[in-house]
This record gives C-alpha cells, structure tokens and sequence, in this order.
C-alpha cells in the first residue's frame, strides 16, 4: 500500500516542477497557457494516475481534488524556495521578505496609492538598491541613472506588457521595442518641437484667461485648486490634441464624467498591472472593461469630429496624422487616436499634478509667495502717463527668464515629480547583464531609478533636502536663508551647499524621456503668472470644516500617476 502511493507522490512532483520550469522559463501570461498549466495538468494528471491503476479504486473519488492541491503547493514551494534561495539571481540585494517573495505583496501595499511612501522608507532601511519584487529592484543612485535611463539606457519592462488585447492597438508610452519607439516617437518631436511650440502659445493665453474669468466668478468661495488645475489642463490638451473644445472650466465641473473615468482608471491600472502576468485575465472584469471602452469612445468620437473639420490649425493630430507627408507611410487612424488620447490623459493629469503641489507649496511659505509675486508684478506692467500699470502675462520668453519663478516650478517638481516612483526598465535578455553605476544587475532583472527618493537624497540636494527651499536653484549671490529651518545653515557657504542637478529626473531622461517637457513648462509658468498676477490666494476649510495643511501631502496617492486630495483655497482679487 505504501508503494503505491510513494508513486504517484513521485509523478505529482516530478510534473509540477516541470510546469513551474515553463512559468519560469516562459514567464506565459494569456488566460489559455494559464489555466491549462494550473488546471488542465493537474486534471489530465489525475485521470492518468486512475486509468493506469497508481491508485486504489476506492480513492478515485478523492484523486482530483488532492492531485490540484498537491500541484498548487508544490508550484508555490518550488517558487518560494528558488526566490528565497542563494541561487537567485537578485539574492545578494537586499529587501523585505514579503517582496522577495511575489508582487503581489506590492498590490497588497499599493491598494490605496501608498507605493512612493513605502519605496522611500524602503531605501532609508536598505540603502541605495532594494530588491522590491522576486525579479525587480528600485535604484536611488545618481550613478545608475545614465546606464539606466540615458541614451545607451534599458528598454521598458514588463510593466506595460498586456495593457490591451491582442491586436489592440498601442500608445506610443507602451512601445517596449526601442526601435519602433524611435519610429512612432518622430511626429511626437515635430509637434512639440520648438517652432511647433509657438504654435501653441495663443491657446495657453486664452486658456488661461479662461481659468481667470471662471475663478473670478467664484472669489470668495473655497474652491478645490487641484480640481481647476485639471480642468485647465484638460481643457487645454483636448484643444491642443485635436483642436476641440471641452467645457469643463466654462462648467466648473467634469460634466461628461470623463475625468472620473480617468482617474477609476489610473486606479484599476496602476495597482493590478504591478504583476503584469495577469493583466489578460483581469481585463475580463466588466469595471476594467467598461472604463477602457468609454475611454475609447471618447478619442474616437474627438477624431471623427477633428476629420470632419480639417485642419483648421496646427494642432497635435496635424503632426501625428503626418499631413505634412514627412514619412514614407502615413500612420493609421488607430495608432493617431490612441496616441493623441495619451497626449490627453498623460498631459491632463501630470501637468495639473505639478501646479497643485506648486500652489500648495507657495501658500505654505508665505515669504515664498511674496517674493514670486513681486516678480511677477515687475515683470509684467507698463509704464505711461505717469503710473503703472499691470499687463497680461503673455510673453513666454520673459517668463522663461524669470529666475525665482523656474526656481519654484523646479523645486516643485524636485519634491512632488509627476511620476513619483519612475518608469520601469529591464535588463536585455541575452545581454548577460550591465553594470549600473557601482553595481552589477543580471539579466533579465527589471528596475527603476525612484524619482521621490533620489530628488530627496541630501547627497544630491543639501541643506534641507525635504524642504520646499527654491533658492537652491539660483546663484549664490542671490540665495535667501531657508525660514523655518530647525538648525541654521547658512546658505552661501558652499560647505554646506549640494545641488546635483544629474539627480534631477522630473520628465525622466534619454529617448523615452517626457517628450512634452517644454509644452508642460509653459502651461506651468503661464498659468502661475496669470493667477498670482490677478488674485490674492489663501487656504479655505475643508470639508471637516478644518483645514490641514500637512495631511494634503499624506493624501497623496501613486498609481505610477498622482491622484491628489482636495486643495481648498478661496481667491480674491488684487487691488
């Protein structure tokens, strides 16, 4: 009796651990190869252990359900063991057993936008390279960051793997081939180059005095700042993509509820595609669905309506849909309106992500606020009859000379990047793996340079490295003491003064760096001109009745992009 169940033990292990070699060598992540590895073998295994007699007749009936719960463990062990082992390949780097183990502990983390704060306080355990996943690192290292994300960089990773069904067409931020990348990359460069970017100027300015004409009809009352800065933006890139209009600042709400779709989007997206393996069967789920489907209709409706117009100007769809005749082929209308909904999505949510921090952080160091708004007062008014007068902030030029302004925008954007927690990249397989900066990867390791944690380093940015201090950006003679500070240092003694500007990655860096970097800039300085030239700000009461000014900070969360908690002000207008 004892042989006879000694061997079938032995077939169960002997199988399983050849179906764990395929999910490990083959890494399959379509719901077919899937299932018919956790279900159709233990099955089929079951049945033959029955018809050629491994087992007594009597067991028949408790075969099936022992052979699956022998085959599941036993794939978990043989996980468990080779990703705790000595053996693996990522083993000398250290990190947190349960991240060690699966990814899954990182959906667990990551269920409520916590990842930037979980990988930050991993770092100041662990040290510069933590092992945040079975195959996966996070780098804070100035040295890492060329090998990384330079020009002789790493592809993307697993991430954006299996983000649409087969035959889908994708957007030019999932494009993993660093060739075809390149090729879909070229209308991006015209259509955001710098002559294209005058284009879009006039836009701006009408926007913004959009956003004023709204915010002045509501002074007095408190208003959610971070929603505004997305219903500018959005208005703006759905003008600038497809030269249409969206109402939603003229409305002062998300009147179609696409920004709501959004944003349950960003949430869905970014938490369950941290295990990328089951993103073809969690798109099944009818919410995921829905959403992605709504989002479409939204695009392809946008650029029905933008072809029955022409071209009526210059706008983004112009340069994606090559009408200038630049390429040998023209691209195809999927691939321009997949393209031209990402040129919505992501400049929408990242751009209103860096003017709240930045308005945030303005009105929590009132000395701050009054220094750039003398700035903004000097630069823009007129001088006649004998008085001053104010002037619409409508010179980009002037504004990009603007020190203390860029040194805001800058030091916003140093301690709340719009990415917080980088783009992943991975290891070529075949290459045997690279050297990044001081340390050796192997192949086919995925990482990624986390933004939050090395633009806080005090290596990199010292004194006051978690400080909102934007005089670290100017010259030394022209630096202020930070107000606040717990110790005095003083700022002009070089000693004391560090400001690696290589650690600096807001818009990442090489060729898949943030193609809309100058575009975001400007929208940034205008609208910051326009509004501190034209209100008084000053924080309103939440909804509790009390305003916190540091749990806004807290609320932050990070689905790969920010959602934002409310950011109450009330605006007054200037005498």
């Amino acid at each position: 009796m004892q042989t006879n169940l000694s061997q079938p033990s032995y077939i169960v292990a002997a199988v399983s651990f050849v179906c764990y070699l395929v999910f490990k060598r083959a890494e399959p992540s379509e719901p077919l190869p899937v299932l018919s590895l956790l279900l159709g073998v233990p099955a089929l295994l079951a049945c033959a252990l029955a018809w050629f007699s491994l087992l007594p007749a009597y067991q028949y009936a408790t075969a099936i359900p022992v052979v699956f719960a022998s085959h599941w463990a036993l794939l978990l062990s043989y996980v468990l063991i080779y990703r705790l082992s000595p053996l693996h390949p990522l083993a000398r780097f250290p990190g947190p057993l349960p991240n060690r183990i699966s990814k899954l502990w990182m959906v667990w983390v990551n269920r409520k936008g916590g990842q930037w704060r979980h990988y930050y306080a991993l770092h100041q355990r662990y040290g510069d390279v933590v092992r945040i996943g079975p195959n996966e690192l996070s780098i804070r290292n100035v040295d890492a960051v060329l090998p990384v994300l330079g020009t002789s960089g790493l592809p993307k990773g697993p991430f954006w793997t299996n983000r649409n069904p087969k035959g889908s067409t994708n957007a030019l931020i999932m494009q993993r081939d660093p060739v075809e990348h390149a090729r879909r990359r070229r209308p991006w460069n015209r259509a955001l180059s710098t002559a294209s970017l005058k284009d879009y100027e006039e836009s701006i300015v009408l926007r913004s005095r959009e956003l004023l004409d709204a915010l002045g009809k509501r002074q007095g009352q408190v208003m959610d700042m971070s929603m505004w800065m997305t219903f500018f933006t959005f208005d703006f890139m759905n003008n600038m993509a497809f030269g249409a209009t969206s109402e939603l600042m003229r409305e002062g709400r998300d009147v179609n509820g696409v920004w709501q779709i959004i944003e349950d989007g960003v949430k869905f997206t970014g938490v369950a595609f941290l295990v990328p393996w089951a993103a073809p069967l969690l798109r099944m789920l009818p919410t995921s669905v829905q959403a992605l489907l709504q989002l479409k209709s939204f695009a392809q409706t946008s650029a029905e309506r933008r072809l029955e117009r022409g071209c009526e100007k210059k706008d983004l769809f112009y340069h994606l849909m090559d009408e200038e005749g630049h390429e040998t082929v023209r691209p195809s209308q999927p691939v321009v309106i997949s393209d031209s909904l990402l040129a919505i999505l992501a400049g929408s949510d990242t751009t209103a992500t860096s003017l709240s921090v930045l308005f945030y952080f303005i009105l929590r160091h009132p000395e701050v606020y009054k220094r750039l708004q003398t700035e903004i007062d000097l630069a823009f008014h007129t001088e006649g009859e004998g008085k001053e007068e104010a002037e619409d902030p409508v010179d980009f030029a002037k504004m990009a000379g603007m020190p203390y302004l860029n040194a805001c925008i800058n030091e916003a954007l140093r301690l709340y990047p719009a990415v917080l927690s980088g783009v992943q990249r991975q290891i070529i397989p075949g290459s045997g793996g690279k050297m990044i900066g001081p340390f050796f990867v192997p192949e086919p390791a995925n990482m990624f340079i986390h933004t939050y944690s090395i633009h806080r380093d005090p290596r990199y940015f010292s004194p006051y490295p978690n400080s909102f201090w934007p005089d670290r950006w100017l010259p030394s003679s022209h630096r202020v003491d930070f107000i606040g500070a717990s110790s005095k240092v003083s700022a002009s003694a070089q000693s004391d003064f560090v400001h690696n500007t290589a650690a600096f990655i807001p818009f990442s860096l090489g060729p898949n760096n943030c193609v809309g970097k100058n575009l975001a800039l400007l929208e940034l300085r205008a609208v910051t001109c326009h509004i501190l030239h034209r209100f008084e700000l000053s924080f309103g009461p939440s909804e509790e009745g009390v305003w916190e000014m540091e749990k806004w900070e807290e609320r932050i969360e990070d689905y790969f992009t920010v959602i934002r908690p409310p950011l109450n002000m009330v605006l007054r207008s200037r005498k």
